[in-house]
This record gives structure tokens, C-alpha cells and sequence, in this order.
């Protein structure tokens, strides 16, 4: 609120259609030793009658005595919400040294639910408490559109911060991001310098004597969720940037104009930024070699902007016209400086024709490798951003649907020349697609452009094709009743990414101890909702051993036939083995059995499993993802859907006649009729005396 003894400096009036928020920021102010003209124009569409809430709670040592407060504080906000999947969506997350989601935004979809569950968490305790990773973590895993976030729909996004001491690690770098990212964090901590600079704006910053004290603001907090308006929601700003200096805000709202004013002046620093390799497409034809300078200062902006480095984000470029050609790999430069230098190297080649749809294959085949320093298996964004001045000479629908499939996120700039429906057919999503007349405009689009470099993930480009995916898991004694919590939240947050539909990507689940037991078939569920609720609905089903090779006989005899859902010759098939400890049983001949039977096999195990028999039974030895524990399963997310993109090359066909052999059910068949031979030989085996 303002107050009679301010004088702003700076004036911000808000002019709003009914539908969009257009702020107008129009100031001439004498500042800093300098006269400072700035004006700006925003675009914000907000929807605060729905918000994504995620609580981020301090679980270190230090809070042991503390924690039932914070719980008790979560229920009591959470109550005041109107929970539903179309209405308020909550999440939360737990951290010390390193953080745990125990639901996300998607997870739960009434108000009891989510108490429910609040009620039942415990302390995790550890330290040192690293609040900069967790608020990173809470980024990367909690705010995106596989875990529930809306983001993308204009749904207001809101974290609040429960801490009770002084973080161990940096906190202002992953802060900056969350707000960058449009992030409203609310920070409740007895540290209050350091909740200040995380909070959104500095109204946002809640300070507690301890955390017992948290009932004296809950009030306020709640009050803050549930009656801001679109209006106080579009005009929140945490800093603007001018001269390459970062300006804090302070923010004081009026029923009809927001006053700024400025509390400091902090030269920026470059941001620590996300893993991402960056591929430059470029027209290198004769017809645009008069606006080539344009684009190579554009590359020029993009790269300065981004955080560039060999460990960061990496950048290539390949000019198209007739042919291909390769101007620098991704892994060829490891410094920003060094890529600066072969931006401004760049040439156009020439070229009458302009055959697109080569340029993207050549890309595919050759950029997007570990060879050529892509780093997609290891889950890292991968981005391909095309600039083009008329229409392709030949087709790009195939190579394009290729990157696609590659979870590779095509970008496509055009100018006046470029065909509207090309564009939008290379590219990942319509809101991909920029246009301008001519590429001196380029600087028009690339604020446009860097933002969906930095912000969307993995999750949000994943594109499988037709897959039968087939968790099995281990429901024994190993596993727990938190683990098995840990598994079917993992579970439930891969299934959230995938094009689940009938002839798309198909889900089943089977749990395996003494015995196996199917939850559901492929065939069982027709759509996303109700394969994410039967997940939803797991119980650990017990047992003292976890029989891995009769759990994996059972689903070749049960699971991997047409009855059961399975389609044989019309999608890839996918076993993917979750387990917490060593089998009693020789697994060795079901890796050859499953890669013979054309079903990529991917093993997940924790600190108990065996290494070796979750090697024995992967396809390949890059198949196999081992976290410390249960709750450490959401850090290899993304490398588990980078393994699920993979397939087996085709089988060559032997060149005698069998009438199975026609059919992927024969090769299934003959599979199961080897193991069941060797089975017999070695129980029919006795020592010689």
C-alpha cells in the first residue's frame, strides 16, 4: 500500500482490455548520474481463479522440533483453497541436502486427498540445508507441465518457501530463475535477509520469530492466495533491467496505479543457466545473402544471452541451401568466447535451391549425437532453431516428425517468403513458429525465442511414437510400503509425460514378490485419466523374496500378447524393471530372451539391487538406472523417457520357413520354448560321484 509520505519516482499506469493486461511503463526520471527513458509494453494473461501452489518445507535437522507447525500451517492453508484439477492444484516438496517430492500438482484432485497425505509425512532430517538446490530442484521437477503445472495455460504459479535457518548454498541464482520463469515465491523463514532476496517482490516476504510462529502470518499468506486479483497479479514485477543493471523493486499497489521504487542498483552477473544444446539452422541461399549479416547478429544475441559453455549450454550451426554444411559441432568450442568468434566467421555459402527437408535429416543423423557433442541421453534439452526465407524444395514432413520423435524441439523463424504451414509442420508446437518480413526484424522475436530456449524441458518435447510400455514392479518386503510409494509417484510422473491413448502409447503395470499379479493390461484403459488413477490406486503387495525371473516369465506368458493389448508388429515394446533389491533367482537368460523377442528391457534399481543381474536382464548396458534410493527415482526422469525413445533394429529374417516366424508372437514363442528347455536341463541335473 502507499503511503501519505512517498514521493515515486517512477509511475506505472495500467491500461486492460477486458480479455488481456497491457502494462505501460512510462517514466523520464534523472537516476543514478544519468537520464533514464523507459518504456515498455507487456502482454500478461492471468487466470487467478485457479492457481498451482507448491509448498516447499524445510526438512533439515534444524526443523525437527518444528515440523508439525509447518504440516499443521499446510493443512490449514490448504483448507481455505478450492482444490480440483480445474480449480487450485497443490504440490509438496521436502528438502535438506537434497529435495523430495512427495506429490505434485497433479497428483491429487480433492482438498482430502492432499490432507490426507500431509498428515501422514514425516521429517527427512539431514544437512547441511541446501535451499538454492531445492529451489532449483522445485524448477526442474515441480513446475512443469508433466508434473501438473499450467503454466503454459496462464494459471498463476506460486511457491512457498517454509524455512527455518540459513541456507549452505547460494540461493539468489535459482531464485532469479523461478521469478524469470514467472514464479510467485512466497517466502516464510526466521532468516529474513535471506527471505527477502527469494521472495517475488519484498511484500512476499513473511518473517517468523521460529517456525511455531507460523499461525501470525498464516492470515496474511492466506489472503494473498485467495483475493489477489488479475489486476495486482499483472503488475507484479520483481526487477527490471536497464544498461545491463539489475533494478530492485519495491512494489506498493493502488486501486489505480502501482508505484516503483527503486532500492538499489546491482551490476549484473552472468546467470548460471539450464543444460540445453542449441542447433542453428540457417539459409545459406543466394536469395537471402543481402540479410545474412542480420542472422548471424541475431545468433550472435541469442548466444550472449545464454549461459554458453561445454557444461552448459552448447551451441552448433549448419547453413542449408542445395546441401548441408557443417559450420561447428556442439562440442567443438567449450567457451562463449570461442563461439562468439566462429559466429562472426559465419558466410553465407550460396545455393540456388533451398531443400529443407535434407538440412533437417543431415541434422538428425549427424548433429543430434553423442558423437557430435549432443548430450540427449543424458536427458538435456535439445533444440533446433530454423531460420528460413522461402519455402523448402523439398519435402520436411518425414525428417521432421523424425526430430520430433528424437525428443528434438524444433523452433522455426521465417520471413515474408516462407510458407506458413512448412513452418508450422517442422516445428514442435504452432507457438514455435515466428514470422517476420524480412530478418532486419529478427530482433523483434528473439526475446520470444531465448524464452522458450530457457524454459521448456525434456518433458514438454517428448514425443514417443507408438509404444506398449510394462512397468514391473517390486511389491516384496525389499521394497517397503515407502517405497513402493516412491515407485508408484515415479511411475505416475513418467505415465503424466507420455501421449497416452489407445493408438498412441499404452500403459500396464505388474507387481511381482513370491508371485506376480497383473494391476492392469495394456488394454485395460483407454485414456490417460484412468490409467493415472489405477496407478494412483497401488498398494504393495508383500512377499519375502522378489522372484524377478518367474515375474518376468509371467509377463512374456501374460502381458506380452495381442489378448492382453500388445501390438506386435504396430509398436515398440517396452519392459521396464523397478526393484530394491537382488533376486534369488538367475535372471542371466532373460536378457537374450527379452532382446530376442524384440522387447527393449530397461532396469531401475536402488542402493539393494544387484548391478549385475539388472545388466543380465537391460538391452543394452546404458539401460540400466541406478539412484541411492527410493526417493532419489525422480532425478533420472528424464533419462528413463530418453531410454523408452529407443528401439531394436529390425531382425533379419532366416532363410528358412516357419510358419511362426512371421509374426512377433513366434519369437515370443520360441523364446519362452528355449528358457522352459534350459530350465528343464538343470533341474533334471545331478553331480557326478
Amino acid at each position: 500500500m502507499s503511503n501519505n509520505n512517498f514521493s515515486p519516482p517512477w509511475r506505472l499506469w495500467l491500461s486492460r482490455s477486458p480479455q488481456n493486461h497491457h502494462l505501460f511503463l512510462v517514466s523520464q526520471q534523472r537516476r543514478f548520474g544519468k537520464k533514464i527513458h523507459l518504456m515498455s509494453s507487456c502482454l500478461f494473461s492471468v487466470d487467478t481463479a485457479k492457481k498451482d501452489i507448491v509448498f516447499l518445507l524445510d526438512g533439515s535437522d534444524g526443523t525437527r522440533n518444528g515440523f508439525p507447525a509447518m504440516l499443521d500451517f499446510v493443512k490449514r492453508v490448504v483448507e481455505k483453497l478450492n482444490v480440483g484439477p480445474n480449480n487450485d492444484r497443490v504440490s509438496v516438496v521436502q528438502y535438506s541436502r537434497d529435495a523430495e517430492i512427495h506429490f505434485y500438482l497433479n497428483t491429487y484432485t480433492t482438498r482430502q486427498d492432499i490432507l490426507d497425505t500431509v498428515r501422514g509425512l514425516r521429517h527427512r532430517g539431514g544437512r547441511p540445508l541446501n535451499t538454492g538446490a531445492a529451489l532449483q530442484y522445485v524448477r526442474d521437477n515441480a513446475f512443469t507441465n508433466s508434473s501438473g503445472s499450467r503454466r503454459l495455460q496462464g494459471v498463476p504459479q506460486m511457491l512457498i518457501l517454509l524455512n527455518g535457518g540459513r541456507s549452505f548454498d547460494n540461493v539468489d541464482t535459482p531464485a532469479s530463475a523461478l521469478k524469470q520463469q514467472g514464479v510467485y515465491v512466497i517466502g516464510i523463514d526466521v532468516n529474513p535477509a535471506e527471505i527477502q532476496m527469494v521472495s517475488y517482490v519484498p511484500n512476499f516476504a513473511y518473517p517468523v520469530d521460529d517456525l511455531p510462529g507460523l499461525y501470525t502470518v498464516q492470515e496474511n499468506l492466506i489472503n494473498t492466495l485467495t483475493e489477489l486479483s488479475d489486476d495486482d497479479i499483472a503488475g507484479l514485477r520483481p526487477v527490471l533491467t536497464y544498461d545491463g543493471n539489475l533494478f530492485c523493486l519495491r512494489y506498493h499497489l493502488h486501486p489505480k496505479h502501482i508505484f516503483i521504487q527503486p532500492i538499489s542498483v546491482i551490476t549484473s552477473t552472468p546467470r548460471e543457466g539450464e543444460k540445453r544444446d542449441v542447433v542453428f539452422l540457417i539459409d545459406g541461399t543466394t536469395a537471402v545473402r543481402s540479410e545474412f549479416p542480420a542472422i548471424r547478429e541475431m545468433i550472435s544475441r541469442v548466444v550472449e544471452k545464454l549461459d554458453v559453455g561445454l557444461d552448459r549450454v552448447r551451441i552448433s550451426v549448419v547453413q542449408h541451401s542445395d546441401d548441408p554444411k557443417l559450420e561447428f559441432l556442439l562440442n567443438e568450442f567449450s567457451t562463449k568466447d570461442e563461439v562468439r568468434q566462429a559466429v562472426t566467421k559465419l558466410r553465407s555459402r550460396g545455393g540456388n535451391s533451398l531443400n529443407t527437408g535434407r538440412a533437417l535429416e543431415y541434422v538428425g543423423k549427424t548433429i543430434f549425437q553423442r558423437s557430435a557433442g549432443s548430450r540427449i541421453e543424458d536427458g538435456v534439452p535439445q533444440f533446433l532453431i530454423l531460420v528460413t526465407g522461402g519455402k523448402s524444395s523439398d519435402d520436411v514432413s518425414i525428417a521432421a516428425d523424425q526430430l520430433k520423435k528424437s525428443q528434438v524441439a524444433p523452433v522455426a523463424i521465417g520471413s515474408r517468403n516462407a510458407d506458413a504451414n512448412e513452418l508450422k509442420q517442422i516445428s514442435l508446437k504452432p507457438e514455435l513458429v515466428y514470422r517476420v518480413d524480412n530478418f532486419r526484424q529478427l530482433p523483434g522475436v528473439e526475446t520470444q525465442l531465448i524464452d522458450s530456449v530457457k524454459t521448456i524441458t525434456t518433458a514438454d518435447i517428448i514425443n514417443l511414437g507408438k509404444k506398449d510400455i510394462i512397468f514391473l514392479i517390486d511389491g516384496s518386503e525389499t521394497t517397503g510400503p515407502a517405497g513402493i510409494a516412491h515407485i508408484r509417484d515415479f511411475i505416475l510422473n513418467i505415465v503424466q509425460q507420455l501421449d497416452v491413448q489407445p493408438d498412441r502409447v499404452r500403459v500396464a503395470v505388474v507387481q511381482y514378490g513370491d508371485r506376480a499379479k497383473t494391476e492392469f493390461s495394456l488394454n485395460s484403459y483407454n485414456s490417460k485419466q484412468a490409467v493415472t488413477s489405477a496407478i494412483k490406486m497401488l498398494r504393495q503387495m508383500g512377499g519375502r523374496s522378489s522372484n524377478l525371473a518367474d515375474a518376468i516369465e509371467y509377463v512374456i506368458q501374460n502381458e506380452l500378447k495381442p489378448s492382453a493389448g500388445v501390438r506386435l508388429s504396430d509398436a515398440s515394446q517396452h519392459l521396464v524393471v523397478l526393484t530394491g533389491g537382488r533376486s534369488p533367482q538367475d535372471v542371466s537368460i532373460y536378457g537374450p530372451l527379452l532382446k530376442g523377442s524384440r522387447v527393449n528391457c530397461i532396469g531401475v534399481g536402488t542402493g539393494g539391487a544387484n548391478t549385475k543381474q539388472l545388466t543380465q536382464i537391460a538391452t543394452t548396458p546404458e539401460d540400466v538406472l541406478q539412484v541411492a534410493s527410493f526417493p532419489g527415482l525422480p532425478g533420472i526422469n528424464s533419462k528413463l523417457i530418453a531410454r523408452l525413445s529407443g528401439s531394436l533394429p529390425k531382425e533379419i529374417t532366416p532363410d528358412y520357413e516357419d510358419p511362426r516366424q512371421h509374426c512377433r508372437e513366434g519369437l515370443l514363442w520360441r523364446a519362452m520354448q528355449m528358457y522352459r528347455h534350459q530350465r528343464r536341463q538343470r533341474s533334471s541335473w545331478t553331480p557326478r560321484i
